[in-house]
């Protein structure tokens, strides 16, 4: 298992709620996702401004450095939640991220957030 290795920043880890937090931490460690495609799908940001620091921010603050990148592909959860508690470090808030169930009224938050970027996306506003 790679070496956890915090930024000590905060700041975008402080912005997000835990279901955004546990996508994150999912598309990274399962899927592989890059943080500009976290940014758009996952926190609905523009990614061209973002450049995938809002991401890069939660993981950095989690010490999921690129070394985690896509460690878990192909295992369910439970497995590699079961490798994480084997580890001598401390993963506990990843697992507790990993396994974060959400309440429905964050999902329709977030979802109600990428529909009003929709509605706000148009030929004309992607000009400028």
């Amino acid at each position: 298992m790679p070496k956890l290795n915090h930024s000590g920043r905060d700041r975008e880890f402080k912005l997000y709620n835990s279901y955004e937090k546990s996508l994150i931490c999912k598309g990274w460690l399962f899927n592989g996702t890059g943080h500009r495609k976290l940014d758009k799908d996952i926190l609905g940001l523009d990614f061209a401004k973002s450049r995938g620091f809002q991401s890069r921010g939660v993981l950095g603050c989690l010490g999921l450095s690129v070394d985690f990148k896509n460690i878990f592909k192909g295992q369910d959860l439970f497995t590699a939640v079961e490798n994480l508690k084997n580890d001598s470090q401390d993963f506990e808030l990843i697992i507790e991220l990993l396994e974060y169930n959400p309440e429905f009224s964050e999902i329709i938050n977030k979802d109600s957030h990428k529909i009003e970027n929709s509605q706000n996306d148009s030929s004309e506003n992607r000009k400028n």
